[in-house]
């Protein structure tokens, strides 16, 4: 549930285990898939492969896609996130 979002979208990252280390050691940036959020409530996420563990990341720099301004102003998202599996 998002209640405060940037107006340039907060995007949301799924990695594989070497991506992750990847972007924390050497900082590169390669997802199985991303989303840019503005707002929705609900992030469905489907066509991952369920026997494989995966990290989510939510980013608000300007490492992605999406270019942030960090003004002082709108900069910052705040959100509560439940993880559901429907098999």
């Amino acid at each position: 549930m998002f209640t405060k979002i940037p107006s340039y979208g907060l995007e949301v990252w799924i990695m594989t285990d070497s991506q992750l280390y990847d972007f924390e050691n050497y900082g590169l940036v390669t997802v199985v898939t991303h989303f840019t959020v503005y707002g929705d409530n609900i992030l469905k996420i489907s066509s991952l492969n369920w026997f494989e563990d995966y990290y989510i990341v939510f980013d608000n720099t300007d490492k992605g896609w999406v270019v942030t301004n960090f003004d002082g102003v709108n900069d910052y998202a705040v959100f509560n996130y439940y993880i559901y599996t429907i098999q």
